[in-house]
């Protein structure tokens, strides 16, 4: 039986299922000699042939069931790449399966510093368009300038290459112009509906942000929330009471719904940049995510300056719900071992361990199947195949990614 957490790491197909030609050991199930046959011994030949032309017949056999099972595996269809992969296919119309939801997500922080002396934005802009050429749902991308466009199509449908809608917005707080912080949430818009976004300005969906001082991206030290001026894109975590030190922590949300069959699903997706834990930095995000997700489920992607791999982005939220409810471990692992150690790359070059900072999290009926993305110790560098280091700045992290379902059953095809 082929898994879809088998088919979110690319493989292919199980063993089972390959090479029914006879070059394939696991095959069949019988156990094949190869013998020299002596020319004269006319029963054994025939014996022989017997035995072939029964072989013969289980392959055939095996290939007719092989051939119907076909169908069920091409509803999950991998890109041949190393990215998430997106479940597509499958009967719309058959309701025992329009209930059940799966998507994709990927957050990635190449850091402010990407695009300066010596650095790629080059395979940043590669590495975002692969995901969406493998069909990921919703790409969280924070810190990235606008010199190296990523060639998506835009809120009105043209002008790229990737059917993919934007929602933007910037955080400049009280920290230097080269050091405000730019936030993307990308969103395949072939399978979703954008029914509302945060910022709500169409600004915010149509136009790549820059860290100068230009509208809609004009946001003052004090300029926390979107405004009807020249800010209409300025989104910070937190509120102006709580800002001083903290930099550039911005965010952005959109309410997205996906048609499958007659049932109709709904999520609240945000992506975010956040401040260290005990820093007070959630005075906007908190009540302004509360009051714009509402009841929806909510996919939660950031860099939340976490160190420990067992530290529960929930906690950043304190009491306000829906987002001290976060869950950002997969659904069967109770020590937190699924968070991997992103950040940064000056901490590798430096000796130093990493941290577990980037999170992926869900909230109601939302569960994280898998995690993929990070290394499994501090001082380790067994990232997973393509979610290395893209852009080579110093403070870059590590790309995450998840695959999330409304199901606590453990899905098989």
């Amino acid at each position: 039986m082929l898994t879809i957490e088998s088919r979110f790491f690319g493989v292919v197909a199980s063993s089972s299922f390959s090479n029914l030609d006879g070059s394939d050991p696991q095959a069949t199930t019988r156990k094949t000699t190869r013998r020299v046959l002596n020319h004269k011994n006319k029963d054994s030949c025939k014996q022989e042939k017997t035995t072939i032309a029964g072989l013969e017949g289980e392959i055939i056999e095996m290939k007719q069931v092989i051939a119907g099972l076909e169908g069920e595996i091409s509803e999950l269809k991998p890109d041949g790449g190393d990215n998430l992969l997106q479940i597509v296919g499958g009967d719309d119309d058959d309701d025992d399966n329009d209930d059940t939801l799966f998507l994709t997500a990927t957050y990635y922080r190449p850091h402010y510093g990407c695009g300066t002396d010596g650095t790629t934005p080059q395979a940043v802009k590669a590495f975002v368009e692969n995901e969406m050429k493998g069909g990921t749902d919703f790409i969280g991308l924070s810190g990235f300038e606008a010199s190296t466009p990523i060639e998506t199509a835009g809120f009105n449908g043209d002008g790229g290459v990737y059917d993919y809608g934007m929602i933007a917005a910037m955080c400049r707080g009280d920290g230097p112009v080269d050091k405000a912080t730019p936030i993307r949430l990308y969103y395949d818009y072939i399978s979703w509906t954008l029914d509302a976004s945060y910022p709500p300005s169409d600004y915010c969906n149509a136009l790549i942000p820059t860290n100068t001082n230009v509208a809609p991206w004009n946001c003052g030290s004090n300029q926390m929330k979107p405004n009807t001026s020249e800010g209409k894109c300025c989104s910070c975590t937190y509120s102006e009471e709580e800002a001083g030190g903290l930099g550039g922590r911005t965010w952005v949300a959109g309410i997205l719904t996906k048609t499958q069959g007659t049932t109709t699903h709904t999520v609240c997706v945000v992506t975010a940049n956040m401040a260290r834990i005990g820093q007070p930095s959630t005075g906007t995000i908190a009540p302004e995510v509360a009051t714009f997700c509402g009841s929806h489920s909510i996919v939660f992607m950031a860099d939340t300056n976490m160190g420990n791999r067992s530290d529960r982005t929930s906690d950043l939220f304190g009491e306000i719900a829906p987002l001290n409810t976060l869950r950002d471990t997969a659904y069967f692992d109770t020590n937190g071992d699924t968070n991997g150690y992103t950040c940064c790359a000056n901490n590798d070059k430096a000796g130093d361990p990493k941290l577990a900072s980037d999170r992926i999290g869900t909230t109601g009926s939302l569960e994280i199947r898998i995690l993929k993305g990070g290394t499994s110790t501090p001082l380790g560098f067994n990232h997973p195949e393509g979610f290395g280091y893209q852009c080579l700045s110093p403070e870059e992290h590590y790309p995450i990614g998840a695959l999330i379902s409304n199901t606590y059953t453990r899905p098989l095809l």
